[in-house]
């Protein structure tokens, strides 16, 4: 699995409310999936998909993140 594909299916699978959670497992989880998504976006830049990287998040973020 490539870079942007890993980022793909990290980013379709992120809670990104994650932080409005009561539950501190919850809210774990999604900071720690947020700092791989993170890192995957990063790596996929320096890997020269810059553009797609920007894509992918606008893809996936909703629009009131």
């Amino acid at each position: 699995m490539t870079t942007l594909e890993t980022l793909e299916k990290a980013l379709a699978g992120h809670d990104w409310f994650y932080e409005y959670s009561d539950d501190h497992s919850v809210w774990s989880r999604g900071r720690d999936a947020l700092a791989n998504i993170s890192s995957l976006m990063s790596k996929a830049k320096a890997e020269g998909f810059s553009d797609e990287v920007t894509a992918l998040f606008a893809k996936y973020k909703p629009a009131n993140y």
